[in-house]
């Protein structure tokens, strides 16, 4: 399966637990004076939150792919492609709570290498 955020690819499947868990419709409601209701429902575009999991005994990134991930997610204001599968989605780094890369070190050492690997989250929202 095809797994790529910007110019990373990924060669292990990570795995993307929200995947359907974002309503494609919005709706609203509203009291009258009168005491009826009334509804606005219509499609969402953009603001899907995306979360990435790396899990530990499963699938895991690199060192390497960790610092690039973390030097995009730096670009204030810049927008990559999230390609899962045959779906590609505009995204950006989600800042919102808590930094956007959060990884942990499988074995943790003090001079960390480009093979090491890490598990952890990687939290993105479409534009």
């Amino acid at each position: 399966m095809n797994f790529v955020i910007g110019s990373v690819v990924f060669d292990r499947p990570l795995v993307w637990p929200n995947r359907e868990d974002w309503p494609e419709l919005g709706q609203s409601r509203e009291r009258t004076v009168g005491g009826g209701q009334v509804v606005f429902t219509g499609p969402l575009a953009g603001g899907r939150p995306i979360v990435i999991e790396a899990r530990r005994r499963r699938c895991w990134v690199t060192q390497s792919q960790v610092d690039a991930l973390k030097a995009m997610a730096r670009q204030a204001g810049a927008t990559f492609t999230f390609e899962f599968g045959l779906e590609a989605f505009d995204i950006e780094f989600d800042h919102s709570d808590g930094p956007a890369v959060r990884m942990t070190a499988a074995v943790p050492r003090t001079e960390p290498a480009g093979t090491d690997i890490y598990f952890g989250t990687i939290h993105m929202r479409t534009v």
